[in-house]
This record gives structure tokens, sequence and C-alpha cells, in this order.
């Protein structure tokens, strides 16, 4: 089955020193993985910033993420929803966009979405994306 995380999800999996990391590393265990969304580009974003000491490199980052979640998804143009429709419909505006495009992503490839943040929470269920908080 494959399983897609959004950037909260995907940090404690590939950060050791996270607290949440073993919960969701047995959790993700012989599952296909992949970032739903624009998460691959904020996971890379947080890996190629953070302190001197755990800081990648653009290419060591880029090359984490593509073998530790190969099944990586994008909001298709094919996608049966207008994007900006669904969102104004379900009443999503300001940050919330960037989680609703992470929901859209996983919902369109049919794929359940896990995640670490309570705060999206509720943008993920509004858009109907079947969610499951670690």
């Amino acid at each position: 089955m494959r399983l897609l995380l959004d950037t909260s999800a995907a940090l404690a999996l590939v950060l050791k020193d996270n607290e949440s990391h073993s919960r969701v590393r047995e959790r993700v265990r012989g599952h296909e993985l992949g970032l739903a969304g624009h998460a691959r580009f904020e996971t890379y974003s947080v890996l190629t910033r953070m302190p001197v000491a755990y800081r990648l490199s653009p290419t060591s980052a880029a090359l984490l993420i593509r073998t530790t979640f190969p099944a990586s998804v994008t909001l298709s143009e094919q996608s049966q929803t207008d994007p900006l429709a669904t969102l104004v419909d379900a009443g999503i505006a300001g940050g919330a966009v960037w989680d609703g495009l992470v929901a859209l992503a996983a919902l369109d490839a049919g794929a359940r979405l896990l995640s670490l943040d309570r705060r999206a929470l509720p943008t993920y269920r509004a858009l109907g994306a079947d969610v499951e908080l670690l």
C-alpha cells in the first residue's frame, strides 16, 4: 500500500533525533512511500536550511527525498477537480491553502496521507482526504 506523507511526518521519519521518529518509522514500515504535493519541496527546504550540524547539502537532501519517498505525487493537470474552486468551496484560505494542496494531491492519487500536524487536520478533513494523524 502506498502512503503519502506531509512535511511534518516526512521530517520525523528522516530525522532520527525527532521525537516522533520511531512512531513514524514503525507506521510506514513495509509501505511504498511518497510525499504529497508541495510537501516534497517543503521537506527539501527544511533539510537544506536546518542548523549547520543537521543541514544537508542540496544534493544530499534531494537524494534523500528521492530514495526515501520514491512514490511522491503532485496534483496532476488531469485532476478531475479544479483546485482553486475546491479550496474556495471548502472555505480554505490563507496559509491553510498550502495544506489544502497537500490534501488535494493525496486525494488525486487515491492514497492515505500521514501527518503529525494537528493544525492541518481540519483542512485535510474539509477536503475529504484520507488522513491519519500519528
